[in-house]
């Protein structure tokens, strides 16, 4: 018997997106991220999301705030700006819960 008789193995390949939060870690599909939106010059929304990857071969944000869920459709032209990931949906599931618990 070899090792590949008694195991099988999964791989799951995330696609990164192309940026690189403040500290300069790359964001992957699936990393949960706080970020904040610029709707107006005056007006910051802070919000927790994650990337997912959108039906046109590019990258929408579902956003998870206050018992909200939303999709954006992900433009890189300001509105989003200081990504930083605290974690992956895929390897902490309850990361959005535990994240609004501390705020």
């Amino acid at each position: 018997m070899t090792w590949a008789d008694g195991f099988i193995q999964k791989t799951e390949w995330l696609q990164y997106v192309g940026k690189d939060d403040v500290d300069g870690i790359e964001i992957y599909e699936g990393d949960v991220f706080t970020f904040e939106y610029f709707e107006n010059p005056h007006k910051t929304i802070k919000m927790i999301g994650t990337f997912v990857y959108g039906e046109d071969l590019g990258f929408d944000i579902e956003i998870y705030n206050n018992d909200q869920y939303l999709i954006l459709r992900y433009i890189n032209n300001g509105i989003f700006k200081n990504f930083k990931v605290i974690g992956n949906i895929n390897e902490t599931s309850d990361i959005v819960e535990k994240f609004a618990e501390n705020q």
